[in-house]
């Protein structure tokens, strides 16, 4: 196998390696790749999609405009796929997580990783070069095979894979290098800003150190002087206890006649001590008198005002008696006044007869009238037989119906009668006495619930009355 075949087999099995299964597609293993490694570069071409974001996203990385057919990435294994491939195998072991994928790269076979890391380098001597020079090496390919007969044989192979295994040893040991020297260059940064922070600490320090030094000198000067104030007043104290020893010296000679004097007092001083006791029960008992004369000012007071409650009670007492006299004649006005409701409703009664008959009468002066022109037209029949009839016929009308004529003369009278004796004075006088009534109605429910309040009133305050007797 050529080394170009090798290096596109060994990309294929390294592309290979980050599929999710066996049916998946190259292109969407690229793009995840590349949205590993570059998630800022594919974030701003993710409206594409397929091959286009795939050289969309190198062209980022690279800075650079890639001249690529995206018709040829579409068919078979073409070196222009290959080209692409081992741009973007390039790209992902110099991003900022590229540690991820050598260390993948390292847990290959070592045939893969010897022509993986020969790309690498390739990518990271020409960069997007290698797309112009595809050609050129596979015409360079051809010419190394005629000259190196032996290039296939196992010797020259193995010498090949271990040469492959030292350069890529080498080109880890590299990277390691430059982390560590990174690692080395931030940990000098880190010293040296730790050189400084510890000598900001030490001036700091010193400049504490001499500010406790001044408050230490400070505080020991004032308490030299406190201490100097002190002896002082210590000396002025002892002094002033020497002279009262003096002074006390002198009443000790004093103190065996004045305890004389004490052995004397004693006998007098047992009798001010009983004197003493009997003039505390005497102000205890004044006490209690005084307490007995308030209780029975107080008690005097309650008393006088029991009195005036009686006083008030007796008066609301009378007032009640007067209420239920009043009450007693608003009951027989009341009895009057049903009297007169009644007769006032045998009134409508007889009324409502009277207008009955009224319409009796109307009917029968009615019949009268016919009566009347009946008779008339018979008088003008019978005018011609004889004019002395006159009279005869005219009375005839009262023989005619005798009971009917009397009847409306009695009705007459009566009617007149009644309208004498209905006028609007008894009927203003009606209604006065049924407001009469109204008021004494509630005057009566007025009454009685003040004297249930009075009587009330009255028991509690006998109670109370009775309950002060008890208790004095």
């Amino acid at each position: 196998m050529r080394t170009g075949d090798a290096e596109a087999s060994s990309l294929m099995r390294w592309l290979g390696f980050y599929a999710a299964n066996a049916q998946e597609d190259c292109v969407s293993i690229v793009l995840r790749l590349l949205k590993l490694a570059f998630p800022a570069i594919f974030e701003e071409v993710k409206a594409l999609d397929g091959w286009k974001a795939v050289i969309a996203t190198l062209e980022g990385f690279y800075e650079t405009n890639l001249a690529v057919e995206v018709q040829k990435l579409e068919g078979t294994l073409n070196n222009t796929f290959t080209a692409l491939l081992e741009l973007v195998l390039g790209a992902v072991v110099q991003c900022e997580t590229k540690e991820t994928f050598i260390k993948d790269i390292l847990t290959m076979e070592d045939v893969v990783q010897a022509d993986l890391m020969a790309i690498i380098e390739k990518i990271m001597a020409q960069g997007v070069s290698v797309l112009n020079v595809e050609a050129v090496e596979e015409k360079s390919e051809d010419k190394q095979d005629k000259k190196s007969p032996g290039i296939g044989s196992p010797l020259y192979l193995s010498r090949n894979a271990a040469l492959e295994r030292v350069k890529r040893e080498n080109g880890v040991l590299k990277q390691e290098n430059v982390h560590l020297a990174r690692g080395l260059e931030q940990a000098t940064t880190n010293f040296r800003e730790i050189e400084r922070e510890k000598e900001k600490l030490i001036e700091m320090v010193q400049g504490l150190k001499e500010q406790v030094d001044a408050d230490t000198l400070k505080k020991e000067r004032a308490m030299h002087a406190q201490y100097n104030e002190r002896i002082n007043s210590l000396q002025l104290e002892l002094d002033s206890t020497k002279a009262e020893l003096k002074e006390k010296k002198a009443l000790a000679g004093r103190v065996p006649g004045l305890s004389d004097e004490v052995d004397l007092l004693r006998p007098l001083a047992e009798k001010m001590k009983k004197v003493d006791s009997t003039v505390a029960k005497y102000k205890a008992k004044i006490d209690e008198l005084s307490a007995a004369k308030d209780m029975l000012r107080r008690l005097e007071v309650t008393n006088a005002e029991l009195m005036e409650k009686n006083l008030a009670l007796e008066s609301d007492r009378a007032k009640a008696a007067t209420w239920q006299r009043k009450l007693k004649e608003s009951k027989e006005a009341n009895t009057a006044m049903t009297a007169l409701a009644r007769e006032r409703e045998e009134f409508r009664m007889t009324r409502a007869e009277l207008e009955a008959i009224q319409g009796a009468l109307q009917e029968s002066k009615a019949m009268n009238a016919q009566l009347q022109e009946s008779a008339g037209h018979q008088l003008v029949i019978d005018a011609a037989e004889s004019s002395n009839s006159a009279p005869t016929i005219a009375g005839g009308i009262c023989e005619l119906n005798p009971e009917l004529m009397q009847k409306l003369t009695r009705l007459e009278y009566e009617n007149a009668e009644l309208k004498k004796q209905i006028n609007s004075e008894t009927g203003a006088r009606i209604d006065e006495l049924v407001d009469e009534i109204d008021d004494l109605s509630r005057l009566k429910k007025s009454f009685e619930k003040r004297y249930f309040d009075t009587q009330q009133t009255l028991q509690s305050t006998q109670s109370e009355i009775k309950q002060t007797k008890e208790h004095f």
